[in-house]
């Protein structure tokens, strides 16, 4: 599964995203909109983080990030 991720200046993950397109056929985006946030595109993460709480899943997330 690919996500869009935006973490704050710290390199906390404070929103996530499937990557993709939506159910209308039109492709996913999303902007930082707070200066100092950065947008990660097509993160990979495993699909059984699929049904994962938000909470847990920007953890597990930033995690990933962290070792790239």
């Amino acid at each position: 599964m690919k996500l869009h991720v935006i973490t704050d200046e710290k390199g906390e993950v404070i929103a996530t995203t499937r990557a993709g397109v939506d159910e209308n056929g039109f492709e996913v985006k999303i902007e930082p909109v707070v200066k100092g946030h950065h947008l990660h595109e097509n993160v990979d993460v495993p699909d059984q983080l699929v049904n994962t709480k938000a909470d847990e899943l920007h953890k597990m997330v930033k995690q990933h990030l962290l070792k790239q």
